[in-house]
C-alpha cells in the first residue's frame, strides 16, 4: 500500500483534521476520534479559477458549496475517522474548509490556496 504524502496542514489546535489531496479528493483524517468529531457537518466552499465554472446560482458568491456530512464520504475505523470527498473537474483557486454547528458557529477553519498552477498537486495553508 503507497503511503500518503505528508499532510497540507499539520494538527493544529483550530484544525480537529489532517487534510491531504490526492488526486481530485480531499482526505479528511483524525487519530484517535470520537463521536463529536463526526456529528458536526463539514464546510467545503471550493474557489474556481472561473466562476463561470460555477452554477449560475452560486457565481454571484464566487464559490462551490459542497458542504457534506461525514457519514456522506467517511467511515471510523479503529478510532480513526477518515473521509474521502471528490473535488470537481474544474481548476481551484482556493479551498476554504472546516466544521460548525448550526446557529452556533464554525469549529474550525482552514484555508488553501494552489501550491502552483496546473498540475501542481499540493496545497499550502493560507
Amino acid at each position: 500500500m503507497r503511503a500518503l504524502p505528508p499532510a497540507i496542514m499539520g494538527r493544529r489546535p483550530r484544525a480537529a483534521y489532517d487534510i491531504y489531496q490526492y488526486g481530485n479528493r480531499l482526505i479528511y483524517a483524525r487519530e484517535s476520534c470520537a463521536t463529536a468529531d463526526l456529528e458536526a457537518p463539514f464546510l467545503l466552499h471550493l474557489i474556481p479559477e472561473d466562476t463561470a465554472d460555477l452554477p449560475l446560482d452560486r457565481r454571484e458568491y464566487g464559490y462551490g458549496n459542497h458542504d457534506f456530512d461525514f457519514r456522506e464520504y467517511g467511515a471510523a475505523f479503529d478510532g480513526i475517522c477518515l473521509a474521502i470527498v471528490p473535488l470537481p473537474a474544474y481548476d481551484l483557486a482556493g479551498v476554504r474548509t472546516g466544521q460548525f454547528i448550526l446557529g452556533a458557529g464554525r469549529l474550525w477553519t482552514a484555508e488553501f490556496i494552489p501550491a502552483g498552477k496546473g498540475s501542481a498537486p499540493w496545497w499550502r495553508l493560507r
